[in-house]
């Protein structure tokens, strides 16, 4: 009877042992998904504001083109930047949807867990360089640099 217990008991921590794995799979994908989820607003954010800003610098300051194509190559870069996350991103999906083994899940969580974070940090970043390009652009900066003149 012993031996009975001490099997089935063994038994119950790797069936313990599994789930805790199982979950911490889930967890890295789902903070995958949601660093996913996070590049892609600051895409819609870039995508968004692009027109209107290159449209408003061309007609504000038409004799200033490299005003509008540093706007447009900082738009442009972060945009890249943006997309060879998202690259990451679904590499990542599709090697834990193969089922590839990962050899330290723990460290792989926090490395997730960490990406995750400077992801969610991206999206007001790039709200904040918008910001500052309408700042520059806004009828009152631009009247009083035209008084200075």
């Amino acid at each position: 009877m012993d031996i009975i217990g001490w099997l089935l008991a063994v038994l119950g921590l790797k069936s313990e042992w599994d789930i805790q794995r199982r979950n911490r799979r889930v967890e890295i994908e789902r903070l995958n998904y949601e660093t996913a989820g996070d590049i892609s607003r600051a895409l819609d954010i870039i995508n968004l504001a692009k027109p209107r800003l290159l449209r408003r610098c061309y007609h504000i300051c038409p004799d200033c083109p490299e005003l509008c194509e540093g706007i447009k190559e900082v738009l442009d870069e972060q945009t890249k930047l943006a997309f060879q996350i998202l690259d990451m991103c679904e590499f990542h999906k599709s090697q834990l949807l193969s089922g590839a083994e990962l050899k330290d899940l723990d460290l792989a969580l926090s490395m997730f867990q960490e990406w995750r974070i400077t992801a969610s940090r991206i999206p007001p970043y790039i709200q904040d360089i918008v910001d500052q390009y309408e700042a520059i652009l806004s009828d009152e900066n631009l009247s009083s640099l035209s008084i200075k003149e």
